[in-house]
């Protein structure tokens, strides 16, 4: 069998494939396209009212909150959340070592932070005022968590 090379250095064969996949992906975007035009829509009347989605005026918590810590700061220095939050600590930036200590002694990370590993986490499930430091680098690098 003698295979043949066309003028671009691909042969016949590798060319006839190429084309068959491009049939091929172009008849599913084709596919696709034609099918999302048939679901159906909000103001449908074969969709029974009751299992529309409609918005609601609900106030939308987040139960988490992040705090990033770099060379000599937390980011932000003061967070408030609402009670039953989760917040989380992690080294985004810097060289020097780190943890995260509550000045009442309620939490302590792991002393220091492995950067880029570890992710220190808190559950606040009182309300109250909870100010925190690294012992790194005391007086200067404290945060607080409000807690509502």
């Amino acid at each position: 069998m003698t295979v043949r090379a066309t003028p671009e250095g691909t042969t016949v064969a590798e060319r006839r494939g190429m084309r068959q996949l491009a049939l091929l992906v172009s008849s599913v975007v084709v596919v696709a396209a034609c099918s999302a035009t048939n679901l159906p829509s909000a103001t449908s009347s074969a969709t029974p009212a009751a299992s529309l989605i409609r918005a609601s005026p609900t106030l939308v918590v987040f139960t988490r909150g992040r705090v990033e810590m770099g060379d000599d700061y937390f980011a932000p220095a003061e967070i408030t959340v609402p009670v039953g939050t989760t917040v989380s600590w992690q080294i985004a930036t810097g060289e020097n070592n780190h943890d995260v200590a509550s000045s009442d002694g309620l939490f302590h990370s792991n002393y220091p932070m492995n950067r880029g590993v570890d992710v220190f986490t808190y559950t606040f499930r009182q309300p109250g005022e909870y100010r925190y430091v690294c012992t790194f680098h005391l007086p200067g690098m404290v945060g607080k968590v409000v807690v509502k």
